[in-house]
């Protein structure tokens, strides 16, 4: 029984991908971090290329604002989502 108890953990600590989820999580997040930067100043900085992408978002004042700061307000509205749930159900 012991044997088996000390295979089991070992099995299960073999197989623990948290750190290379929280790795992944990281590097998404830096790269998303340095688009939007990039987005936001770095195309602005920029001479007409031709390419109309980036002359687009050169040119662009509203939508290089509202992709950024759509992730913050979806996570504020999932809160006081949340909050509002919690205070229903014990109350």
């Amino acid at each position: 029984m012991q044997l088996s108890k000390a295979l089991r953990h070992r099995l299960q600590a073999e197989h623990d991908n948290t750190p290379l989820w929280g790795y992944l999580i990281v590097a998404i997040s830096c790269g998303w971090f340095f688009l939007m930067m990039f987005n936001l100043v770095g195309t602005k900085l920029l001479p007409e290329t031709g390419n109309r992408l980036l002359d687009f978002l050169r040119a662009d004042d509203y939508y290089s604002i509202l992709v950024p700061l759509t992730i913050p307000v979806a996570l504020v509205a999932i809160y006081l989502n949340w909050l509002g749930m919690k205070l229903f159900r014990h109350s």
